[in-house]
């Protein structure tokens, strides 16, 4: 090794690299479940003044599930966390993501406590956050060499993100239900197929 390159050792004081760097990515996967729980309990606690919203907990148990079968997935990547920092920022970026919609799915209940119209005004947005984290975790899984492209779970979730895609380029509201249904089934036969296979 020459002298001006860095060197990282592979554990410091019994705390393993691969652990440091877990820890950054699991609490922004906590970050996330708490603003889901906390969006919850806030909804609960203004259950009377608050305009529910089937499409809305739809969301946000969507979320929480996406949120749960990531963790239990991401056991498998966190080998590579030490390969590199780029295998990191990769294994780091659908954790952004999910943090960022796990933000946007809850209004701020102070200013709107109607989640059928905050939900409406913000479907397709709403929809964006879930295609993109799709689109970004198969980009991630098959550079990893997880998955192949012609894997079930990819077409899954490819008709998952065709589905989201139609609906907001070609503005059909009335089709957007039908969209979010197609996620909640594409991620309950994910997490059907995890719980048999591993």
């Amino acid at each position: 090794m020459k002298d001006n390159e860095l060197s990282f050792p592979d554990s410091f004081d019994g705390f393993s690299r691969t652990e440091y760097l877990s820890v950054f990515i699991a609490l922004i996967y906590a970050f996330s479940v708490a603003e889901v729980l906390v969006g919850w309990s806030k909804m609960l606690r203004s259950r009377k003044k608050i305009v529910f919203s089937t499409d809305h907990f739809i969301f946000t148990v969507s979320l929480l599930l996406v949120l749960i079968l990531n963790w239990y997935v991401l056991w498998t990547r966190v080998g590579i966390l030490t390969k590199g920092f780029g295998y990191f920022l990769i294994s780091f970026i659908p954790v952004i993501i999910l943090y960022f919609w796990s933000l946007y799915v809850f209004p701020d209940f102070d200013e709107e406590k109607d989640l059928k119209k905050y939900t409406d005004e913000n479907y397709n947005t709403i929809l964006l956050f879930w295609a993109t984290f799709l689109i970004v975790n198969i980009a991630v899984a098959i550079y990893l060499g997880e998955i192949q492209l012609t894997d079930i779970s990819v077409i899954a979730r490819s008709i998952a993100i065709i589905s989201i895609l139609v609906v907001i380029i070609f503005n059909l509201k009335k089709f957007r239900r039908v969209a979010l249904l197609i996620n909640f089934l594409v991620l309950l036969s994910a997490i059907v197929f995890y719980s048999v296979t591993h």
